[in-house]
């Protein structure tokens, strides 16, 4: 592969920060590697631990070991004898996950923390299992808290308790994703809602919320209301009028209904964080009217907090969140510190764009030494229009924070602005979407290579979103048809991208009856597949020779393939009570076919 201007600024430059901006299909991953060998060749290195002194972040484990795949490939063709025992080294090289990096930091200075090296690392579905283990226990095991739930349940008007379990482990992860202390976070909110003045915070909301009403009423006035805020013109009259009053309390649903509903409409975008903000503020003098039900809430999740330690201290583990906080602990000891800066003299993170706030932390500790990134050893990729993953707690924000960083440490910043996946006709549209979804803060992508052939857009016009999507299965179902008998094309060289899985058994349904395999990633449920469903109908007829149901979906089956035409005359002329074992005796009334079928099969079962 041949190196844009771009890419090889990005490989070649190991002297200063680097930010790169990379879309999807750009070419950041090839870049990674060879900027990663670029320094091993040229970099200021230890001998001999030239694999050590380089850090290479990556978001998941199977991108860490296709990038140590393809290092080694480009490392076997340098012909420098080090790299004969670079080759070797890479398999432990400190290409990894956050986590990973985390773990081992943790491993090799475990004394300062007191403890245990040999801890393993509890993956999310083990971390899910005693966190709500924990506060099925909390709340089952000790009556003041379960009489504070029912109150909470009565406040929120949330009366399912799963629901409630939901909330409570959603708050619960959403703090520890930000604080590791929430005995801190719990003194820190009270106090907060303790120093405000009631009369002034008052008449100062009532005051802005006039203002808040008004820009709504504004924008019901000049645009449609079935966009974005439906129902805001039947509501919005009286319940400002009992706000204006000073009559705040009745009208939090209200404010909470704009405030979750604010971002869906266009007409409000140059007035979003300014109605945000009011609505928020009005929420906080709400919420010291219920200081005492905070108290007992925190004192729910402290309790849920130390029943968690208890469980992971006795499995000898530690979760993702306290290999960060862990890390951020020992980072902030000075010999630590000293002695793995000494050590990790390059920094790459991949996926920059989700990095959480407490990674963020953790690299700018190695990255920085007497003032902010002035190591000049980051390099940072991502595409802030890929970020995914906010719930778990990564940060859009932290990639523009590192890249003005960067930018003022006198870095580097560079868009990666060719894309090598997709055609022309992809990317237009591509491009003027998300120019305006993303004003001033998009780098439009150009389609690398210029090819003449086009994609067939069909645009289906109708008010039954149901048969729109019908639709769409049969067109999609027969354009592959025809290209694989016409076009000599096989159905492997085709991928079906669907917007969610709820009309994804449209699709898997006309290739079935169009006779095209296939293969679904996400397919709406393994137990409904048709070749389990065969399984289980053999499972019930064994069980019970003589369920008619059962006997059906094994006709049917590919197995015997029974025409649909018979198996209704043979229910149609047995009698309900008729078993299937004196099937002989009806043998007069069925096709040879069907009869073998039938014989054949009781026979087997």
């Amino acid at each position: 592969m041949n190196l844009t201007e771009n890419q090889k600024k990005a490989v070649d430059i190991i002297d200063k920060n680097v930010c790169v901006n990379a879309g999807a299909g750009t070419g950041k991953t090839e870049v990674l590697t060879r900027r990663y060998v670029n320094i091993l060749k040229n970099g200021n290195l230890t001998e001999g631990e030239e694999v050590d002194n380089i850090v290479a972040i990556t978001f998941t484990k199977k991108a860490t070991n296709e990038m140590k795949t393809r290092v080694k490939e480009l490392v076997m063709e340098e012909a420098e004898e080090k790299f004969i025992r670079i080759y070797e080294d890479i398999d432990n090289s400190n290409i990894s996950t956050i986590h990973s990096l985390c773990g081992k930091i943790i491993r090799e200075n475990s004394y300062y923390l007191d403890i245990d090296p040999k801890f393993q690392v509890l993956d999310e579905k083990i971390s899910k299992k005693i966190l709500d283990e924990a506060i099925v226990e909390v709340i089952g095991e000790d009556l003041e808290k379960s009489e504070f739930i029912n109150k909470l349940m009565m406040a929120t008007e949330e009366y399912d308790p799963d629901e409630i379990v939901d909330h409570i482990r959603n708050f619960y992860l959403e703090s520890k994703s930000k604080i590791d202390d929430l005995e801190s976070l719990k003194v820190s909110t009270i106090e907060r809602l303790e120093s405000i003045d009631d009369k002034n915070y008052i008449d100062e909301i009532v005051e802005e919320l006039n203002v808040v009403f008004e820009l709504l009423q504004d924008i019901i006035e000049k645009k449609n209301p079935k966009r974005g805020i439906k129902g805001y013109n039947t509501l919005l009259e009286p319940k400002s009028q009992q706000v204006l009053k000073g009559n705040l309390q009745c009208d939090y649903k209200f404010l909470a209904y704009v405030y979750d509903n604010l971002g869906s409409c266009k007409a409000v975008k140059e007035n979003y964080d300014y109605i945000k903000e009011l609505i928020e503020k009005a929420f906080i003098r709400h919420e010291k009217d219920y200081i005492d039900t905070y108290v007992q809430f925190f004192d729910v999740l402290l309790d849920i907090d130390n029943r968690i330690k208890e469980k992971k201290l006795a499995l000898g583990g530690l979760d993702f969140n306290d290999l960060e906080h862990y890390t951020i602990k020992l980072l902030k000891n000075e010999n630590v510190l000293s002695k793995l800066q000494d050590k990790y003299k390059y920094i790459m993170v991949d996926e920059y764009q989700d990095t959480n706030d407490f990674q963020k932390e953790i690299i700018y500790k190695l990255c920085s030494k007497d003032s902010v990134l002035d190591r000049n050893n980051l390099f940072v990729v991502g595409d802030p229009k890929q970020s995914i993953y906010g719930f778990r707690g990564a940060n859009i924000n932290v990639f523009d924070e590192t890249r003005e960083d960067i930018k003022n440490t006198g870095g580097e910043i560079i868009v990666f602005k060719d894309n090598f996946r997709s055609k022309e006709d992809i990317m237009d549209p591509i491009n003027e979407i998300y120019s305006r979804r993303m004003e001033g803060r998009y780098d439009k992508l150009e389609a690398f290579n210029k090819r003449d052939d086009k994609n067939n857009f069909v645009i289906i016009n109708n008010d039954d979103s149901k048969l729109n999507r019908e639709y769409e299965a049969k067109i999609v179902a027969s354009y592959l048809k025809d290209n694989i008998i016409y076009n000599d094309k096989k159905p492997g060289d085709y991928t079906i991208l669907v917007r969610s899985r709820s009309g994804q058994d449209l699709y898997e349904k006309e290739l079935s009856e169009n006779n095209i395999p296939f293969y679904s990633l996400n397919s709406t449920g393994f137990f409904s597949e048709p070749e389990v469903m065969d399984i289980f109908n053999y499972l019930e007829l064994i069980y019970d020779r003589d369920n008619r149901l059962a006997l059906l979906g094994v006709l049917v089956s590919p197995v015997y393939g029974i025409d649909e035409n018979e198996i209704y005359s043979l229910f149609t002329n047995l009698e309900d009570e008729i078993c299937i074992k004196d099937i002989e005796e009806y043998k007069n009334l069925l096709t040879e076919n069907l009869y073998n079928s039938i014989f054949d099969l009781y026979q087997k079962i």
